[in-house]
């Protein structure tokens, strides 16, 4: 009952109670058995409890139940109860952006290790005219124009700025590269070149791992896009 997510369309695999919710529902079953009168039967009612597990994207919006008859069905959670829509419909809107969703997911994966990449090569040592080349700002991922204004709403790196510091001119110099909160902003400030690229290299390579798990497993990444 535990080795995938209960919701038929998600390929999400169970790994451990740490993702995810695990529902515990009751199941019954009933056999008739013949008492000592001849032509006489009794029901016998057995229950056992089963476990379910939804990943953590389908738990958002999905519980699993006891139906009639003994089985399960899901059903709309708590925060969708207000919702006038049949919950075949929140499923199917669910799956809908699941995919859209492991879409991006992709696209964010091949631009990253590209920019490992053009890291890795040494991009980052050229020479842009008056001064030095700037992290992301002078990668080849970066959609903006030069000149133009951040943030771009097509740029990879913007789901992993914190929320509040969305609107900054460059957002992705808040981008929190390691447990003790450096950005590139703070970098800059009292870094070598070698140190800052050393960061941003590890967060490369942190982030890719977990998108790559995502994008081959379908449970969701756990730490890296920023709230």
């Amino acid at each position: 009952m535990l080795s995938k997510c209960a919701n038929s369309t998600c390929s999400a695999k169970f790994r451990h109670l740490g993702e995810g919710k695990v529902f515990a529902v009751e199941h019954r079953s009933s056999t008739y058995a013949r008492q000592s009168d001849p032509g006489s039967e009794f029901e016998q009612i057995h229950r056992e409890l089963r476990c379910y597990w939804l990943c953590h994207d389908c738990s958002q919006f999905m519980t699993v139940q006891a139906s009639g008859g003994g089985g399960v069905r899901l059903a709309p959670s708590r925060n969708v109860f207000q919702s006038n829509d049949h919950p075949g419909d929140l499923v199917a809107d669910w799956n809908n952006r699941r995919g859209r969703y492991m879409e991006e997911s992709k696209r964010k994966l091949n631009l990253l290790m590209k920019e490992l990449e053009f890291l890795q090569g040494g991009g980052y040592r050229l020479q842009m005219g008056w001064r030095p080349a700037l992290v992301f700002e002078d990668s080849p991922i970066c959609p903006k124009l030069p000149h133009s204004a951040c943030p771009n709403v097509q740029c990879a790196l913007l789901d992993f700025v914190p929320g509040g510091r969305r609107a900054e001119v460059v957002p992705c110099r808040h981008i929190p590269l390691n447990q003790a909160g450096e950005t590139l902003q703070s970098l800059y400030n009292k870094a070598a070149a070698d140190e800052i690229e050393n960061a941003v290299r590890e967060w490369l390579e942190d982030s890719i791992e977990e998108l790559k798990q995502y994008v081959d497993s379908g449970s969701a990444p756990a730490k890296r896009c920023a709230a």
